[in-house]
């Protein structure tokens, strides 16, 4: 996101005849032009209700003290600027901000830019039936080191506005939002609030934002960033809540101490969706504390990255990714956690049983970890699933505890690349049941260690390399059946079909624990036919298992990415392959390019893929776009069944270095390629720059969403020395203004093609 400018003082500058002072107080209404711009308030001042001030382009206000703007009736601003008389030394560093209040109170406020407002904007008991708006804006707060704002945003009572594409600077608190138990549904989107770069000060008990009470919040493609403290959502009633937070970063400054801090802090009887966000730097990543009743709705945590940098002043027991407290039921699935010392902690003291379930997640912890490492901790009275996780260097993958607790541990993968020593893999005590069926489990002193605890043990692979220890350890009441396990001297572990040989795991040094044929696990687990593999054979031993025809995915064993004789290789390798005609890659320049549709695809043909195979498969492909040196590249692989079906790998990312001493390295100081529209959202007229790395033919082109050709912009050679920009009116090919909505702009040149995304709103 960037910063929206507003060319408020180059238009002083060339038309300085044009302004007069114009003073104000009390009541306002009518029209503000340019004329009697700027416009300076000496008092509070307010839209009374049923009456409406037009602020028009280009207007100057500005408070000559710390007074208030109040709307009861509507506000119309566009690129408008609102700023306070520079203070005398002592003097005051603020003004009180925009306050909608009453159930008539509207606005529609777009491009427009706030300095040193405190609070920044605040609705209080607007109606429902009424949607404010504030878009592409900018709220700085920058005029006193030592002073300290209050939150950008506040949202009371019944206020559903909707905040998109906003810049918010200086502001210590970001969002406040108590919506009571009136359920409000505010749209915020697209907006960064951030403290980065500002005094230490500044970011001492700072905090992102605050929801309370029954809040339906969506918070969509949002930037919280250097905040101390990151977002706590409290409900204390019994209604719920149920907010979502997707596609948004809350990221702590590497300067704040964190030492008890929290990424997303949840209490009470919420059941939040949180998707794909990025939470890093903070001790606790996400802490959900919750009501210990029954919830309407299982709150979720998907696709989500939680990580946390080595830091050796923070307390070893407070370094959590997730830490969660009674909630009846969880989904996590598919998530990366990474860096803590404790990955997932699961408490439930209630005594109704709780449900968690978590899936397809990978959690890692650091290998400079500041204590005895825990991948997934459970205790208490719940019943839990945990399948097709990825535990790495956790010196325990999982511990359990709960006289009450039932567990599902089915097609994990936990193995250790640190040669770390007294580790065990599963520790269980004082537990009702537990099922470990075909996991994965390599270089680990100690596979299972059950106390007290009822277990069935079938199907996997507990593999040391130089076993010197009991790598299965239980007091009673444990079955282990069907396993390839290595223990001291050779010896088989006593039970039915158990194995000690080599697995022979397609290469465990690259974290690749797929067989080779020829691997004794294969065909070996219970012949029972729930346990049999999905390729209708006899089930394997372990996590992954070998494909021998009929149903098998595409199993995608490695992807990397180097730079080799100045230019970047992919390299990757499948396991098993079922009608795959073949593949295509896209690069982006940040990981979430290709959900923003920013991605561009850098292979002309489709890369021919194996059809269907069971034996592993090895490709590889050079990037032969241009690229920009010291600057990290993001790649994905797209694989395309026979019937057109797609999926979807990676990303990886790969560091272009900058080596002034080889005469191979291309000289490319600046960014090439087709760049973003700005304004976006925009009306009438935004702009598109794009710049090749040498004089070529290039044409620039508009298409609606569905595809149909709208406008040609540009046709034409391009200029290697400066950017080309290119305007566009929103009109079609026959001067047509088009409709509102999703349009996209295609830059082709030669084998070069990119494609990018622009709203138009009306």
């Amino acid at each position: 996101m960037k910063k929206i400018i507003i060319p408020f003082l180059l238009f002083c500058f060339v038309f300085p005849n044009l302004f007069s002072d114009t003073y104000v107080s009390g009541n306002v209404s009518g029209t503000w032009n340019v004329a009697g711009s700027p416009y300076r308030v000496t008092a509070n001042i307010n839209v009374v209700a049923s009456t409406t001030l037009t602020i028009e382009d280009n207007v100057q206000v500005i408070f000559e003290d710390d007074y208030l703007f109040t709307v009861n009736g509507t506000l119309e601003a566009n690129n408008a600027e609102f700023s306070l008389l520079d203070p005398p030394p002592g003097g005051i560093y603020s003004w009180q901000g925009i306050e909608f209040t009453g159930s008539s109170a509207n606005c529609i406020i777009d491009s427009c830019e706030f300095n040193n407002a405190s609070p920044g904007i605040v609705f209080t008991n607007t109606n429902q039936s009424i949607y404010p708006s504030i878009s592409n804006s900018t709220f700085n707060f920058l005029n006193h080191a030592s002073a300290e704002a209050d939150y950008a945003l506040i949202l009371t009572d019944d206020s559903e506005p909707t905040i998109d594409n906003n810049f918010f600077e200086g502001y210590i608190r970001g969002i406040y939002i108590n919506a009571n138990l009136s359920a409000a549904e505010p749209d915020i989107t697209n907006n960064e609030f951030n403290l980065l770069g500002l005094r230490l000060t500044r970011q001492s008990h700072s905090k992102a934002g605050v929801f309370e009470g029954v809040s339906e919040v969506n918070l969509d493609n949002n930037e919280f960033l250097g905040f101390e403290k990151g977002l706590k959502v409290i409900n204390t009633t019994e209604t719920e809540s149920s907010p979502r937070i997707a596609n948004t970063r809350i990221r702590s400054s590497s300067r704040n101490s964190r030492q008890d801090e929290t990424g997303v802090k949840i209490d009470g009887t919420v059941a939040v969706d949180i998707d794909n966000c990025d939470i890093e730097d903070y001790a606790y990543g996400i802490r959900y504390s919750g009501s210990g009743t029954v919830t309407r709705a299982t709150p979720t945590i998907t696709n989500s990255r939680v990580r946390n940098s080595t830091e050796p002043t923070r307390p070893r027991a407070l370094i959590r990714g997730a830490f969660i407290d009674s909630l009846i039921s969880l989904n996590i699935d598919s998530c990366l956690i990474v860096g803590y010392s404790s990955g997932i902690a699961l408490l439930n003291t209630s005594s109704t049983t709780s449900s968690p379930r978590i899936a397809n997640t990978r959690i890692r912890s650091s290998s400079r970890s500041r204590d005895t490492a825990v991948g997934l901790f459970m205790f208490g009275n719940m019943n839990s699933t945990i399948q097709e996780n990825i535990f790495a260097d956790c010196d325990s993958a999982v511990v359990i505890s709960g006289e009450d607790t039932w567990s599902l541990l089915y097609k994990n993968n936990m193995f250790l690349t640190t040669g770390a020593i007294d580790n065990v893999a599963i520790h269980a005590e004082d537990s009702n049941n537990l099922d470990i069926y075909n996991n994965t489990i390599y270089a680990y002193d100690v596979g299972l260690d059950a106390s007290l605890t009822n277990t069935d043990f079938q199907n996997n692979i507990v593999w040391h390399d130089s076993p010197t220890v009991e790598p299965v350890s239980f007091d009673a009441g444990v079955s282990v059946q069907y396993n390839d396990i290595a223990r001291p001297g050779g010896q088989l572990y006593p039970g039915t079909g158990n194995l000690n040989a080599d697995p022979l795991f397609v290469d465990p040094l690259s974290e690749n624990f797929y067989l080779q044929w020829g691997s004794p696990c294969i065909d070996a687990g219970n012949p029972d036919i729930v346990f049999d593999d999905i390729d209708g054979t006899r089930g394997d031993i372990g996590a992954f298992f070998y494909c021998q025809g009929g149903p098998c995915p595409i199993v995608l064993s490695t992807f990397t990415a180097q730079f080799i004789n100045s230019t970047p290789k992919l390299s990757w390798m499948t396991a098993t392959e079922t009608e795959n005609r073949g593949w295509n890659i896209y690069r982006g320049e940040d990981e979430t390019a290709l959900q923003n549709d920013e991605t561009l695809q850098i292979n002309n043909l489709m890369i021919e893929g194996a059809g269907t195979t069971s034996e592993p498969t090895e490709y590889s492909f050079f990037d032969e776009f241009d690229f920009i040196l010291n600057f990290t590249y993001w790649y994905w692989l797209e694989s395309t069944s026979s019937s057109g079906e797609t999926e979807t790998y990676g990303p990886i990312s790969l560091f272009i270095p900058e080596n002034e001493d080889n005469p191979e390295a291309p000289d490319m100081p600046e960014k090439f390629g087709l760049l973003r529209n700005y304004p976006n959202p925009f009306n009438p007229i935004t702009r598109i720059s794009f710049k090749l790395p040498k004089e070529k033919y290039a044409e620039l082109t508009i298409y609606n969403i569905k595809g149909e050709k709208i406008n040609t912009l540009f046709k034409g050679q391009t200029s290697d020395d400066s950017p080309l920009n290119v305007y566009w009116d929103a009109c079609d090919e026959n001067g047509r203004e088009v409709e509102s909505g999703i349009y996209l702009y295609k830059l082709v040149s030669g084998d070069y093609v990119q494609t990018r995304k622009m709203i138009y709103l009306k």
